[in-house]
């Protein structure tokens, strides 16, 4: 796994390339962005790509940051309503001297609904929520961490090898394991397709071992 220091050079105020990278943001005209000629501003968790290394790395900011469009090696494209913008090695990717402190739902979405795909480690990405969610209980975050982190239709946290699993959105994925989870995310017809018309053995996550008081394997 790429670290981010591999990729950017990171400090209090900018954020530089180290490598050629690219980022894709795609363009919502109902809720737009705030956009000038020479930057637009993002936040959440925002996916670099390095075709360099057929990799990509996330950073995650809780609050607005600007991504420049402009400057040296640095280019932009419009494509079917997504934004490209290439930064060589050596550009600016941000440089700005302050940030408004508060928390941001677009962050907390992202990281609860498993787009954070490279965060490897359970443990950060535990973190990076308990932050946005201040007060929240670590067990209850820890627990949807866990249904988060897939290998194939089990949990990684049965096999520990984080590394080689998928991050997943749990709203859709979990509804897709048992009828159990689709009522629960109010799925009726997925629900009776799985509880009433398969016969098969269904596949329990930890949420649902837990609702159920199964706590092997949890």
């Amino acid at each position: 796994m790429l670290s981010p220091f591999e990729v950017f050079d990171i400090s209090e105020n900018k954020i530089a390339a180290s490598v050629d990278c690219r980022i894709q943001i795609k363009l919502n005209n109902e809720n737009p962005a705030v956009e000038t000629a020479d930057m637009i501003e993002e936040s959440g968790v925002l996916n670099f790509i390095i075709d360099s290394q057929n990799k990509a790395i996330s950073l995650v900011y809780p609050y607005p940051i600007r991504l420049n469009k402009t400057g040296v090696g640095v280019t932009t494209e419009v494509v079917s309503g997504v934004l490209h913008i290439a930064y060589s090695s050596g550009s600016v990717i941000v440089e700005q001297k302050q940030v408004e402190d508060k928390v941001d739902v677009k962050t907390i979405k992202a990281l609860l609904t498993g787009q954070s795909k490279d965060i490897k480690d359970p443990l950060t990405l535990v973190k990076l929520i308990a932050d946005q969610i201040k007060g929240a209980d670590l067990s209850h975050i820890e627990l949807i961490v866990s249904t988060l982190y897939r290998i194939g239709l089990k949990s990684a946290r049965f096999t520990g090898k984080y590394d080689k699993a998928d991050i997943v959105n749990p709203v859709t994925k979990t509804i897709d394991d048992s009828w159990l989870s689709a009522i629960a995310f109010r799925d009726i017809n997925k629900a009776v397709g799985k509880g009433l018309v398969n016969n098969r053995k269904i596949q329990l996550n930890p949420i649902e071992k837990i609702i159920n008081q199964d706590f092997s394997g949890v």
